[in-house]
This record gives C-alpha cells, sequence and structure tokens, in this order.
C-alpha cells in the first residue's frame, strides 16, 4: 500500500469517528496521533500490506477508544 493511502485512511477513520487527529512529525517515523494515542508508519513509499492492515487496526482500536469518552 502507498503510504500517502495509508496516511488518508487513517486521517479518515479518524475524523469518520469523531477523534482527534494531529500530525506530530518524526525522524525514522512519521507520527499521527489519534485521540492523543500515537501510531507510528514508517517512512517509505510501499508500506507492507500486514503492516498497513496492524496500522489500520491500531487506528480503528485508538478511534473507538475516543468515541466511548
Amino acid at each position: 500500500m502507498k503510504k500517502r493511502d495509508l496516511e488518508l485512511r487513517i486521517k479518515k477513520i479518524a475524523l469518520d469517528s469523531g477523534s482527534t487527529f494531529y500530525f506530530v512529525g518524526g525522524t525514522k517515523h512519521d507520527k499521527y496521533l489519534v485521540n492523543g494515542k500515537m501510531i507510528l508508519i514508517p517512512r517509505h513509499r510501499e508500506i507492507n500490506e500486514l503492516t498497513a492492515k496492524g496500522i489500520l487496526d491500531q487506528a480503528r482500536k485508538y478511534a473507538e477508544e475516543g468515541g466511548k469518552n
């Protein structure tokens, strides 16, 4: 999966659930905050499908936790 597509999907997950979403930056990984919890994305153009699936599952989990509060 392309890195940009993964970033857009994370953003959509967060915004659809009404969660907060911020880009923090980083050196070896880009860091995103979803409801104050950090998600790390490697700085590669292509992200392995299994890695991308794990990152998206993590984003969904964090977005759901924020929706409960």
